[in-house]
């Protein structure tokens, strides 16, 4: 993601956001891939949300290209077969949930 500069993207309290966001992702990956199971799917829930995290906390955050990445996400989820895995469930809707959050968080932040 290309970095956006004077456009709210590097306000200090989206950052911040994106920073705790992202300390709480791992945890709970760290957590559910330690328990093994079940919490498996936990674990590539909050691990696809990861790099996300990670790119807006160190700045990186394009609202166009997330918005556009949103949008694939979704169609994504909604062609899921019921034969599709758990864990590519997942993997969706942890990736749309992501991105639908930091969307609205750099919105309200640079309002």
């Amino acid at each position: 993601m290309k970095r956006i500069v004077n456009e709210g993207v590097t306000n200090p309290d989206f950052i911040d956001f994106a920073k705790k966001r992202l300390e709480g992702c791992i945890k709970i990956a760290g957590i559910a891939k330690s328990a093994g199971g079940y919490s498996l799917l936990t674990y590539h829930h909050f691990v696809e949300k990861i790099p996300y995290y990670r790119n807006a906390a160190e700045g990186n955050f394009d609202p166009d290209a997330t918005k556009a990445r949103l949008q694939k996400a979704m169609a994504a989820l909604q062609s899921l077969s019921q034969s599709e895995r758990q864990i590519q469930f997942q993997k969706v809707s942890g990736l749309v949930e992501v991105l639908g959050e930091l969307l609205m968080a750099h919105k309200s932040f640079s309002e």
